[in-house]
């Protein structure tokens, strides 16, 4: 059996160091380094292009990102699900969504 190799990233360093400069997406007033956060990590595939790059500074970034899922990250922050939404990140929308009616038994897997 052939391995199916993985498709080439996009890879933008420019994007990513103007993503940096933008304030944090979290939007509470916080300071320091900002960052861009892949919202679809670089070992799952994701791509360099503005829609996967979030700015989050390092207080939000390093404890909240790294350590938690993106369902995790827009029930801490509102901020977090409206940038998803403005991206039309729906796919991750809906895995969130889905969880969230999983654990209240309103949604049946067959």
């Amino acid at each position: 059996m052939t391995a199916i190799p993985k498709p080439k990233r996009i890879i933008d360093p420019d994007l990513l160091k103007e993503v940096a400069q933008e304030p944090c997406a979290c939007r509470d007033g916080c300071s320091g380094d900002v960052v861009a956060h892949h919202v679809t990590s670089k070992g799952s595939g994701g791509d360099d292009v503005r829609c996967n790059l979030m700015p989050l500074c390092v207080k939000h970034h390093i404890p909240g990102v790294h350590q938690h899922s993106n369902r995790w990250m827009c029930d801490q922050f509102l901020l977090f699900r409206s940038w998803l939404e403005r991206w039309s990140r729906w796919d991750i929308l809906d895995d969130v969504d889905q969880l969230d009616l999983l654990e209240q038994g309103n949604l049946v897997i067959r």
